[in-house]
């Protein structure tokens, strides 16, 4: 078979202490360090191969981080919200719900309400919520369910959960984007998957992580690699080949320790 260009997004994007990046077959080419707001490394490659092969490896220090150590900015304490318009012109992506189920605008008014109308119980409500309503499930390919689908099987994988986070929060007229990482807590019999999460962008607290999978705001414990307003945005990896009467499986491992670092009170990945 012939591989077409990829586009890899396996770069940490907090405090990197190391990252290597083996591939095999050798591209012919490779950018680094492409992408609007997130580190993107796009390989093309010539020549014939039965296989890619990606292997990377990565220290990251991770500080000891409180997740609500911020002054939300006064006008963002309860809904409803606004944004100035110098965010909007960047939130925009956002704030566009594409699939506006209407049992999802009710699931996050609920949510808001029984969070007395207030921003941030509101966040840390629809995270609880969401951990208590969803059964969690393991899917390794696909992409996420549609919010409205995965509220009402009551079930879902990590990505369909953040994917009904965000646009819960859009609904509430929150600007939420989707992420993809690791996480410390994601090991289901030894195994340990790719997770994804949410991050709300609030005025005085910038981008603030909300894994509704496990029910909590984020805070040391997650290591993101890519972030988008879409899932697609936020894909590790991706890219095509070509080839009469090909076909392909995909394979993947993860290893991951955390240690305390001497010289910092947060955590080694």
């Amino acid at each position: 078979m012939f591989l077409e260009p990829h586009t890899l997004r396996l770069r940490p994007r907090q405090h990197v202490v190391q990252f290597d990046l083996e591939i095999d077959p050798e591209p012919a080419g490779r950018a680094d360090n492409l992408g609007l707001d997130a580190a993107e490394t796009v390989l093309w490659f010539s020549g014939l191969t039965d296989h890619l092969r990606l292997r990377t490896r990565s220290v990251v220090d991770l500080p000891e981080r409180l997740p609500f150590a911020f002054l939300l900015d006064p006008g963002f304490l309860s809904f409803p919200v606004e944004y100035s318009q110098r965010d909007l012109s960047r939130l925009l992506p956002c704030l566009r719900r594409l699939h506006a189920d209407a049992a999802v605008g009710s699931y996050a008014a609920e949510a808001a309400t029984a969070a007395g109308g207030e921003v941030l119980p509101f966040l840390t409500e629809l995270a609880r919520r969401m951990f208590r309503d969803l059964d969690k499930t393991i899917r390794e390919t696909g992409d996420p369910m549609p919010p409205g689908q995965t509220l009402a099987g009551g079930t879902g994988a990590c990505r369909d959960a953040a994917e009904l986070f965000v646009d819960a929060c859009r609904a509430q007229g929150l600007a939420a984007r989707f992420v993809s990482g690791y996480c410390e807590s994601e090991v289901v019999d030894d195994e340990r998957y790719l997770h994804a999460w949410s991050e709300v962008y609030l005025p005085g607290g910038g981008w603030r992580g909300f894994d509704p999978s496990l029910g909590l705001a984020v805070g040391n414990r997650h290591v993101a690699i890519a972030h988008g307003p879409t899932h697609a945005e936020a894909r590790p990896y991706e890219g095509s080949f070509r080839g009469t009467g090909v076909t392909s499986t995909l394979q993947a491992k993860i290893h991951m320790k955390m240690t305390k670092h001497d010289s910092l009170p947060g955590a080694r990945a």
